[in-house]
């Protein structure tokens, strides 16, 4: 197993301990959830860097990236689902994710059926900045219980950043449609 691949394991492997530390509800265990999310969140951008850079591509690596990133994002959300009810309010948050995962589903479809025929549909950069986006509102997120008691504030922050990934989850989500539209027409 190359260094890509492993930091790509790493990604999932903190899962975990962003969750236990989350729900330890304490001041010290928000920041570790958020620094384990943001070191995340950074495996993601080195694991392809190496990867093309020193010729460690492989089957696993492309299949197993794109998880990780689903994993790492979709847990995040829930958890903040789950247990902060403020950022939930009139459920602008369960809309938001449920926009963000009906996307994903829809392009993992797209990038499955362009695989069938011999097609592969690379992330361009509108889904670069979809992802950054999101790796910038998650620790906002994560952070909130300690952030909103030293400024109330903060909400504008997070659904601010919540808006910004969710537009630009549905706007990259149609230009892939768009671009690969040929992709639904292939025998």
């Amino acid at each position: 197993m190359n260094l890509a691949t492993k930091l790509t394991w790493l990604r999932i492997i903190l899962v975990p301990l962003v969750v236990v530390f989350y729900y330890i509800s304490a001041t010290w265990a928000y920041i570790l959830a958020t620094v384990m999310f943001i070191l995340a969140a950074v495996t993601d951008f080195f694991d392809g860097y190496i990867a093309r850079k020193y010729n460690q591509v492989t089957n696993l690596g492309k299949f197993l990236d794109p998880i990780a990133d689903k994993i790492l994002v979709f847990v995040a959300f829930l958890i903040v689902l789950d247990k902060d009810a403020a950022l939930n309010t009139h459920h602008i948050m369960t809309i938001a994710m449920g926009i963000m995962v009906v996307r994903e589903f829809v392009i993992a479809a797209l990038r499955q059926i362009a695989a069938a025929n011999g097609k592969v549909i690379a992330a361009d950069k509108l889904g670069k900045y979809k992802t950054f986006t999101q790796d910038i509102a998650i620790p906002f997120m994560l952070m909130r219980p300690v952030l909103v008691e030293l400024w109330s504030g903060i909400d504008y922050v997070v659904f601010g950043w919540i808006l910004i990934s969710t537009i630009l989850a549905l706007v990259s989500g149609i230009n892939y449609i768009v671009v690969n539209k040929e992709v639904f027409s292939s025998k």
